[in-house]
């Protein structure tokens, strides 16, 4: 009778589990994401999703809002898309270089490290300029912005010219004495992306100098 019992109780948690589940092409799934600082003070919050429905001939498709907030500016952006929007699987998070200058800017990305369905494991990208003007690149060659950017700086990375650097990462070093900041920086260059160094932060957050990657090796 308990083994019946346990079966059933099984068989109620699986159905529960299936019924939860939520067709891909009714997720947006925000892989990159834009912060940057408005010229009236607002946060101005970028997304990049990638589009499921097999007739759309875009990829990706991209929205910008402005909010008091980074979590308002993700509130105004989920009222132009259908379906449910999640950062959860977050690959890059770029950082506009107007943001960067600023003091204990990762106060904004509060909601990333707190929230337990976000990923810490994003990759946090500084731009030298507007972070927008990435959001510009289109490259029919490539799968995602996000995973042309991700190629980018892992191959910065393999050949000692860049750095890798995640929101968990940032936490543990602005945390730790005697540490210092590092976060990669990329540039657009016409139709293009390219590191040009690594920037060095104060331990507010605050963007100080930056290391042409030509010199990073050393």
């Amino acid at each position: 009778m308990i083994r019946k019992w346990i079966w059933i109780v099984i068989c109620c948690v699986c159905l529960i589990g299936c019924s939860q589940r939520i067709p891909l092409e009714k997720v947006s799934l925000i892989l990159l994401i834009g912060l940057d600082r408005a010229p009236n003070g607002d946060i101005k919050v970028g997304t990049s999703i990638p589009l499921f429905h097999h007739k759309q001939q875009q990829s990706t498709i991209e929205h910008w809002a402005q909010a008091s907030t980074v979590y308002n500016g993700f509130s105004k952006i989920d009222t132009k898309l259908t379906g449910y929007m999640t950062s959860s699987k977050a690959e890059i998070i770029l950082i506009g270089k107007k943001l960067a200058q600023e003091s204990n800017w990762l106060q904004e990305l509060d909601s990333s490290y707190r929230d337990p369905y976000a990923t810490i494991n994003a990759k946090v990208v500084l731009v030298d300029g507007p972070a927008e003007e990435i959001f510009k690149i289109h490259k029919p060659s490539k799968p995602s912005l996000s995973s042309y950017i991700n190629g980018v700086i892992e191959s910065s990375i393999q050949n000692n010219q860049s750095v890798s650097s995640t929101i968990q990462q940032l936490m543990r070093e602005q945390n730790e004495e005697g540490m210092t900041q590092t976060v990669p920086i990329i540039k657009k260059t016409k139709n293009e992306i390219d590191t040009v160094g690594i920037a060095l932060l104060d331990r507010q957050g605050k963007y100080l100098s930056r290391i042409p990657k030509k010199n990073v090796k050393f």
